[in-house]
């Protein structure tokens, strides 16, 4: 029985990084038919061959990811999700590739007679493909298996970081022709690796590293069509042997930053929920402490906020009728059809927790909220079952004791989607984003401005009444 569970973790295990298998398998096969057409063609033929070679290779591998990794389609794969925040992530490749450049334009001396066809095919078609297949194997199939894993960390993603620069630097370095050069080439490319494995690992994009590597490979494979450098020039040995060493030495501390740095593709799919006294409820297992100084110096900025709108807030107050309209005109929200299913699950849930909130009497001897004796597993698990058994019991009190007057409203943006809950009754407004740590920023700002349009009447003011107190600690969050 032993035996059968320690093959079932192999087996998942196998099954997570099953990318790094793939990846040696597809570099023995792919060298495999390069070495043995190579001794037949040459010049352009054999860049225009490798550039095919290389293409073919990556769209097969694509299709393989596809269907091992469970994507839906390629451009679930490639695609522009945080693609600015990959390129921030490789904005030093980007600096390092430009200083690389001037100093190759500063270096020339003479060019080897050559023809545009082999300049061509070399530097442009087979960079771009070089770009694709290896990003594809090398960072794509090595770390995919990273994202499958439950518990995620920084020191996870630099063992994969960390294997794509062994895997990206060996398979350079056994090209060379002596030990010196293999060193230097095995530094130089498990370094780039390592930048990009970083670019994927923070953003789970797989573009970024394919532009930036093809981009790089430009100007490093042009200097094979320098016959003379020159060598006399001051500035061209500055530049060479001082800044881009520099630089160089720069980008694997820089990548190590994002790596150790929590990913931002971990807010992808996170859903902001706001609303005060909202339909959410949140227990923390183990109990309330007392807060650390650090916690008390951040909320510090909270307070003084809370205390400027209290000063100065004023009487202008619209209906929820009016913050329907507004959500509409200004932002253009669209309602969600009330027979929907969508609706009807959300209002059957949140009718639920009304009455659990305003009017916990009608559950009879549900009415009072279960509490958690004890942390241990058991006693969570007793306790979320109380909590779902008093649900289901709110959700079955008939519509004539208890209802609510729900409106939602969503928007779907390309990778986004927010969406608004408005309750007229009580007087609720709530809602959700769902995208980028960008598109979370954005939802907040909208819904400030929403609850600080619904505002407040005098009479509020005076009475500091429970819509008082929720505009400004609405206003009050950052």
């Amino acid at each position: 029985m032993e035996s059968e569970t320690n093959m079932e973790k192999i087996k998942t295990y196998l099954y997570k990084d099953i990318g790094i298998i793939l990846c040696i398998l597809f570099y023995i096969c792919f060298m495999a038919i390069a070495y043995a057409v190579k001794p037949y063609l040459d010049g352009a033929d054999w860049y225009f061959f490798s550039s095919l070679q290389r293409l073919l290779f990556g769209l097969v591998e694509l299709a393989i990811f596809i269907k091992i990794f469970h994507k839906e389609k390629w451009t679930d794969v490639i695609n522009f999700r945080h693609f600015k925040d990959g390129i921030r992530v490789g904005s030093g490749v980007i600096l390092y590739t430009i200083l690389l450049t001037i100093v190759t334009a500063i270096g020339i001396g003479s060019l080897v007679n050559t023809t545009f066809a082999i300049l061509f095919s070399c530097l442009i078609c087979q960079q771009i493909t070089t770009g694709f297949w290896e990003e594809l194997t090398f960072r794509a199939f090595v770390l995919e298996g990273y994202f499958n894993k439950t518990k995620k960390s920084w020191w996870c993603r630099l063992a994969y970081a960390s294997m794509s620069f062994i895997f990206f630097g060996l398979v350079h370095a056994i090209e060379c022709d002596n030990f010196g050069d293999a060193i230097d080439v095995f530094i130089m490319t498990g370094t780039l690796g390592f930048v990009f494995a970083a670019i994927y690992l923070y953003s789970h994009n797989i573009l970024v590293p394919m532009l930036l590597h093809f981009i790089y490979d430009i100007p490093a494979n042009f200097q094979q069509f320098i016959d003379v450098w020159n060598e006399e020039s001051q500035l061209f040995h500055v530049l060479n042997n001082y800044v881009l060493t520099a630089v160089f030495l720069l980008l694997p501390i820089a990548a190590l930053a994002f790596v150790i740095k929590k990913p931002v593709y971990e807010y992808e799919n996170t859903v902001q929920i706001s609303g005060t006294d909202g339909p959410t409820s949140v227990f923390i297992v183990g109990g309330m402490h007392k807060p650390s100084l650090s916690q008390r110096v951040q909320r510090i900025p909270f307070r003084m906020r809370k205390a400027w709108y209290e000063k100065h807030i004023t009487a202008d107050g619209h209906t929820m009728e009016e913050v329907r309209r507004y959500i509409k005109d200004v932002y253009g929200f669209q309602e969600v059809d009330q027979q929907s299913e969508e609706y009807q699950e959300q209002y059957s849930q949140m009718r639920a927790s009304f009455i659990m909130q305003y009017a916990p009497e009608l559950l009879g001897e549900y009415a009072d909220a279960p509490q958690m004796n004890g942390t241990d597993e058991a006693a969570i698990k007793r306790f979320m079952e109380q909590i779902e058994l008093r649900q289901q019991v709110a959700e079955r009190i008939p519509k004539e004791d208890f209802d609510i007057d729900l409106h939602i409203y969503k928007k779907d943006e390309k990778d986004t989607h927010i969406d608004f809950a408005l309750e007229s009754k009580y007087g609720y407004i709530g809602g959700g984003a769902s995208g980028s740590k960008a598109d979370i920023r954005k939802y907040e700002k909208m819904y400030r401005d929403v609850y600080r349009y619904y505002g407040v009447t005098k009479s509020d003011i005076e009475h500091r009444t429970k819509r008082y107190e929720d505009l400004i600690r609405t206003l009050a969050r950052r």
